[in-house]
């Protein structure tokens, strides 16, 4: 008996793991949450230079937030070295 338990053990645990990693592999490649990117829904160069912009007055605010804070005897003449 325990010999067919123990052929039993090294068949059946191998095909469930198997079996295990194949189901969400196969859910994974069915997925088509992320298709190829569509060149016309690209954004535009004004897009572009918007995003950037904005990201400058961001990080030019934080920079004055910092230095307003940790160096306030020395504000104007950071302004004019970041200006």
């Amino acid at each position: 008996m325990k010999i067919k338990l123990k052929a039993w053990k090294k068949t059946i645990i191998p095909a469930v793991l198997a079996v295990a990693l194949a189901i969400p592999l196969a859910a994974y490649a069915a997925d088509d949450s992320n298709p190829s990117p569509d060149p016309s829904a690209a954004p535009t160069q004004q897009e572009q230079i918007k995003k950037v912009d904005t990201a400058n007055i961001h990080q030019q605010q934080y920079m004055q937030l910092l230095l307003e804070k940790y160096a306030p005897n020395q504000l104007n003449d950071w302004k004019l070295a970041v200006a």
